[in-house]
């Protein structure tokens, strides 16, 4: 794509608590007909997504990315939280941000591994703020990353290796061998992480569970069948107990955890997109399935 086919601008924005958070827009050059917000995963940032955005700025979509706090160049201790609902209160200054920018145009929520998390709080807290919410990967049970485990016998501020945490507390074999928690092409994932961020996950997953019928956005729950940090199993609970009436559900076949960054991208790019415009009007749906 060529870069005059949109515009970056980048911004701190000051959160809920007076934390600032590197806000990054890509506007589209025509006048958008809808924004999509992207928040990234544990321990990585925005640039992650750099390739993913293009197709939406062709489509007429302006995306919002940003760095979630103690990640890449917000402001916030690294790789720590006391609780996701900060997070989630983080995410809800920024849609507040995307309509005041972009009065009328509805605004949509993706979401990736933890990200995915923070956005299925926000929208079981604020039901339908958005006209609908993409959970990419997103942390929403625990099939396979076993919280029981948690918390960690580290004070909470103590930081642990990203790689260790995921292979000791997380329950993840095969990531024994790996040498960085992050996709192919990023160089900015934080190598180390708080036992507070891990332990957080508790507590708002059992929320999850608890008040899933009370989640009832439009939404769109992605997973690869070959992803090893989210097992697919999360996303089909999630959507089989989410109170939405309007849910679809995609398993992709041969894909990992990092969709957006996976050979296969460019198409669920395109899924996203088709998804995003079929909402764009007052038509309602229900159950799409997968």
């Amino acid at each position: 794509m060529n870069t005059t086919d949109f515009t970056k601008k980048t911004e701190m924005v000051e959160t809920h608590d007076g934390l600032k958070l590197y806000v990054v827009r890509n506007n589209a050059s025509a006048e958008p007909k809808a924004v999509l917000i992207i928040l990234h995963g544990l321990a990585n940032e925005h640039s992650l997504y750099d390739v993913f955005v293009h197709p939406f700025n062709q489509q007429n979509i302006n995306v919002y990315r940003y760095d979630a706090r103690g990640h890449g160049k917000s402001e916030g201790k690294r790789g720590y939280v006391k609780s996701y609902w900060e997070m989630a209160e983080d995410l809800r200054v920024i849609v507040n941000l995307a309509k005041q920018e972009n009065p009328g145009v509805p605004v949509f929520v993706l979401g990736h591994s933890m990200g995915g998390h923070v956005a299925a709080l926000y929208g079981t807290k604020y039901p339908n703020e958005v006209r609908g919410i993409i959970l990419a990967a997103g942390v929403l049970r625990y099939n396979f990353m076993n919280f029981g485990w948690l918390p960690r016998p580290e004070a909470p501020e103590e930081y642990i290796n990203t790689i260790d945490a995921a292979y000791g507390t997380l329950h993840l074999p095969e990531w024994k061998s790996m040498k960085t928690f992050s996709a192919p092409g990023d160089d900015s994932t934080l190598s180390e992480i708080t036992a507070a961020i891990l332990n957080a996950f508790k507590e708002t997953i059992q929320y999850l569970k608890n008040n899933c019928r009370t989640f009832t956005n439009s939404v769109l729950i992605l997973n690869g069948n070959h992803d090893t940090s989210v097992t697919p199993q999360d996303a089909i609970d999630f959507y089989q107990q989410t109170g939405a009436k309007d849910k679809s559900l995609r398993i992709y076949a041969g894909v990992n955890h990092f969709l957006m960054n996976d050979p296969k991208g460019k198409m669920i790019a395109g899924d996203v997109i088709g998804w995003m415009e079929d909402r764009l009007g007052d038509e309602v749906y229900e159950d799409a399935g997968i």
